[in-house]
């Protein structure tokens, strides 16, 4: 667009803003664009995607139409397909020399940039890379999809936010855990490194925006008021801070009548300004990174984006009270990322409508930008001596008053005496102290092994102190003991690792509104005693007098113990569900588009809570009731509320509380409803599984059973229950921290298990979708949960499977696949994996016992034979189901099965016998129906 403005002679001048939207910056399929952010050198830039994709793409051809247009110009430049999952996040180091990516699949990866050309990705489509961009590191701890991401200053440090409440900070050096704060109370979506590097910003769901301190990883503050009005349901919250440090801006707050994004100054960290104008949450802001000054070159200023779910951008000068530049229709859905180039003049927006947008923006519109000699002198004045780092940083620039007046370092420096700032604090993990043995001075010595089994089953020998208090002794216990999470691989070569090695139990947070448990196991649990056995000569040494020794067939059995009762989270200070999705087809204004919310809010001081229910900030209708809220849940036909005391309330979807307060047998662990019946689940602390339909008037107990036995199986293996649901069918589903998944089998009243990491060398385990589908299913998601879960296994995997080949163990897995779609009531998956496991036995058929299996033609056959049913028309009924998932099983045998043999050369003589017998039984059930 071009604008008309004054200059001081008087003269009117023309500012430009470039608006461009090159097409060929796209993910597969049109999938959503996440992320998107440029490197510092200002060659390239990368996407993050909804086809689980990072790519790396050439600035040039993005700026500059003539490159553009050049088919020798390369535009992108590698395509990094290492994720299970979409990719929410994606940023460069500050060096440029490392590209970190985050994802739903609990992961985050940092890529290093190496030298000689790239590779095309096995079994890919893609082109081959032009730069070779290689996994540096991989970094796991987070129990839940990873939002945001954000190097610190030097690059020695990376932050991660994530849906489990967390935000971890991890040593790029060496892979491991700095710090997991836990400050907040619901997803965390949104983190931001004080460029200063004093601080870190988080702001998650719970409505708060938390400042913490990098120096020991305090709370500095807790801002909660410009986000409680804000009733919107989010993706991200990708806050920012100033290039100056004197501000971080947050996003999603709101202040009547528009939603904005509010300011926090720094020190004072009071919301006292906002960027104004939205009609939905602002989901990501985005500082330019340089500084700018005016004509007059008296003021320096900053220049922010702003981006929000209702589709629009907003770009400000610090300096003037109306924005800049208002782009309104160049997305059709929500801007959810943004960044600037190095030159600060360029911006680049990404939306879930899988499109990228550039704006450029002319000097005369936005500023002139500060040099580095200016720049550098402006933060010195500010902040201190940046260039040459002589005094520690101040945290606040109010502070550099009283500093410069003091006596001490700052006068040393001024004489010539170099001073060395000292090194931030941070916390150690105290020695591990046990009875077996203690370090001292740092070293221990070792006289015994201590033996425990991983998460993932591998047994590994621990060194324990060879010396230490003996029993009874008092022990002093330090004052502050931090469990530092674990690293990603090394084996312990000392106490020291050996005790950061003990792999933690995953902790399952809160998903739908509330439901999950913390596990009560966070520290490394004592060592098992070991077993002794009962030698024979140890039996004839009792004398045969002694009364209490009974026989040996006498002797009693150990009954297990039972299962301690499943951990509840404490009640959060408030959660929200969504009930009814939006209606992206609704006329533009209407309530339809917004999403309808429920949203329980907390008053610990007086032990109540209040509901409201919500949509597009207009409240529907209200309740109270005088006891804390642990869990929601709800859909567009009714609203579920869990107590602490252990009751349940149910509303109509107008309010209206449709029966009394409900009590269960125990506290809510788990509330989950369906996706659009009446069904509700119900998992209590004692482990009871209770499936409701609580349909007005229709009110029954559809199932009720135990679980105990299934948790305490799972836990023997050091795993978790990490959530629960209902499938579409109505079947429960529990999924555990390992990937393995059960459903209930409500006619032979036991669990099922369709998913786990039998098969890790199926040619199934790594394709993510099913054969002849273009999305995910039931059994197919359940499948990919369990080889995210697996893959931080590596090549040990492969050394733990069934011993069988792997075509051999396709079959099998293919087997699982079939019957497990079955008991889902998958219908579609059903048939694809149905004709996978045909066409997987047909080609297995033959003569040649070095390329096939004995037995594959049997079981073919037999495959036929269920699905043909017994010829006589007089038995079918009594012995023979002729339906499968409401689909005839005739007709599957002749679109599925018999085509799919056909086109394979090895079972000519089975595809003449069966589709013989076929046409005759046919021919007979013909007959019979005219009878």
């Amino acid at each position: 667009r071009a604008r008309a403005r004054s200059t001081p002679t008087g003269v009117a001048a023309v500012t430009m803003v470039v608006v461009y939207k090159p097409e060929f910056v796209a993910h597969d399929g049109t999938a959503p664009i996440f992320s998107v952010d440029a490197a510092p050198d200002g060659s390239r830039f990368a996407t993050a995607g909804g086809d689980q994709k990072v790519k790396v793409w050439a600035l040039a051809p993005v700026l500059e139409r003539e490159i553009e247009a050049d088919e020798n110009a390369p535009k992108c430049l590698a395509t990094l397909s290492d994720h299970f999952g979409p990719v929410n996040c994606v940023r460069f180091s500050r060096n440029g020399r490392y590209l970190a990516s985050g994802s739903t699949d609990t992961s985050v990866l940092v890529y290093a940039l190496r030298e000689g050309p790239g590779k095309a990705a096995f079994g890919s489509a893609d082109a081959p890379n032009v730069e070779n961009w290689t996994i540096a590191a991989r970094y796991r701890g987070h129990g839940s999809d990873v939002i945001d991401i954000a190097w610190s200053p030097d690059d020695s440090m990376l932050a991660s936010c994530s849906l489990d409440n967390l935000v971890i900070i991890w040593d790029c050096r060496t892979g491991n855990p700095v710090a997991t704060l836990r400050g907040h109370t619901s997803f965390v979506k949104g983190v931001a490194w004080d460029p200063i590097g004093k601080f870190l910003a988080t702001q998650s769901d719970d409505k708060t925006c938390i400042i913490w301190r990098t120096d020991d990883w305090t709370q500095v503050a807790k801002v909660e008021e410009p986000y409680q009005a804000s009733m919107g349901a989010t993706f991200s919250m990708r806050l920012c801070w100033s290039p100056d440090g004197k501000a971080v801006t947050t996003c999603n707050s709101y202040k009547k009548p528009s939603h904005t994004a509010s300011v926090l100054e720094r020190g004072s960290w009071g919301s006292n300004f906002d960027f104004v104008g939205h009609k939905g949450p602002v989901v990501a802001v985005r500082f330019s990174p340089v500084l700018f000054h005016d004509e007059k070159r008296d003021k320096v200023h900053t220049v922010i984006a702003c981006g929000s779910q209702d589709c629009k951008l907003t770009i400000w000068t610090t300096n003037r009270p109306k924005p800049v530049c208002i782009v309104r229709k160049c997305f059709s859905q929500s801007v959810v990322d943004l960044c600037w180039t190095p030159d600060g003049y360029t911006l680049l927006a990404c939306s879930t409508d899988g499109t990228l947008c550039t704006f450029k923006f002319d000097p005369a519109e936005i500023g002139e930008k500060l040099d580095d000699t200016a720049a550098e002198a402006f933060l010195s004045e500010t902040y201190g001596d940046i260039k040459r780092n002589r005094a520690p940083m101040l945290e606040d620039p109010t502070l550099l008053g009283f500093a410069a007046a003091a006596p001490g370092e700052l006068d040393d420096v001024s004489k010539g005496v170099k001073t060395t700032p000292p090194p931030p604090k941070r916390i150690q993990p105290a020695p591990i102290r046990s009875n077996n043995g203690v370090a001292q001075n740092g070293v221990a010595t070792i006289s015994a092994q201590r033996e425990t089994v991983s998460n993932d089953g591998r047994r590994r020998i621990v060194p324990v102190a060879a010396t230490g208090p003996s029993v009874g002794t008092p022990v002093k216990a330090p004052q502050r003991v931090q469990l530092q999470p674990l690293p990603a691989n090394p084996q312990p070569q000392n106490l020291q690792d050996a005790t950061n090695g003990l792999k933690r139990r995953i902790e399952p947070t809160a998903m739908n509104g509330g439901n999950g448990v913390q596990s009560a196991f966070e520290a490394p649990s004592a060592p098992a005693p070991k077993r002794v056995a009962l030698q024979p000569t140890q039996v004839q040494q009792v004398p045969p007098t002694t009364p209490s020794m009974p026989q040996r067939s006498q002797i009693p059995t150990t009954a297990l113990p039972a299962p301690p009762p499943l951990p509840v989270a404490p009640a959060p200070s408030s959660m929200h569900i969504q009930l009814v999705e939006p209606n992206l087809e609704a006329d533009e204004g209407s309530e339809e588009r917004a999403p309808l919310l429920l949203e329980a809010k907390n008053h610990h001081e007086r032990s109540y809570v209040e509901l409201v229910c919500s949509q597009a900030g207009k409240m529907k209708w209200s309740d109270r009731i005088d006891m804390k809220a642990t869990h929601l849940s709800g859909n567009k036909n009714f609203c579920a509320v869990a107590l602490e005391d252990g009751s349940l309330q149910l509303y109509t979807p107008c309010g209206r509380r449709y029966m009394p307060s409900l009590l269960l047998p125990d506290r809510a662990a788990f509330l989950v409803s369906g996706k659009d019946d009446s069904s509700l689940l119900i998992v209590t602390r004692d482990y009871t599984l209770l499936v409701w339909n609580v349909a007005v008037g229709k009110e029954t107990c559809t199932l009720k059973a135990d679980c105990s036995a299934l948790v305490r199986s799972s836990s023997r293996s050091g795993v978790a229950l990490a959530t629960v649901r209902l499938s579409k069918s109505g079947a429960p589903i529990f999924t555990f921290t390992n990937g393995y998944a059960y459903v209930y089998h409500s006619d032979l009243q036991t669990w099922a298990r369709v998913a786990d990491q039998s098969f890790m060398r199926s040619e199934f385990t790594s394709r993510l979708r099913q054969p002849g589908s273009s999305g995910f299913g039931e059994m197919q998601a359940l499948q990919i949960a369990a080889a995210r879960a697996a893959a931080h296994l590596g090549p040990a995997a492969l050394l733990q499977t069934s011993g069988l080949t792997a075509r051999r163990e396709t079959g099998r897995h293919l087997e699982i696949l079939v019957a497990g779609a079955a008991m889902l009531q998958s219908a579609d998956e059903f048939k694809s994996w149905l004709a996978a496991y045909v066409r997987h036995l047909a080609t297995e058929c033959g003569d040649d016992p070095r390329t096939t299996f004995v037995g594959a033609e049997s079981q073919l056959r037999e495959v036929c034979t269920e699905f043909l049913g017994p010829l006589s028309a007089s038995t079918s009924v009594d012995t023979w189901a002729s339906e499968i998932l409401g689909i005839k099983k005739r007709t599957l045998l002749r679109e599925v099965i018999i085509p799919t043999i056909a086109a394979n050369g090895s079972a000519q003589r089975l595809i003449a016998e069966v589709v013989t017998l076929l046409e005759a039984a046919e021919q007979r059930e013909k007959d019979a129906t005219k009878i």
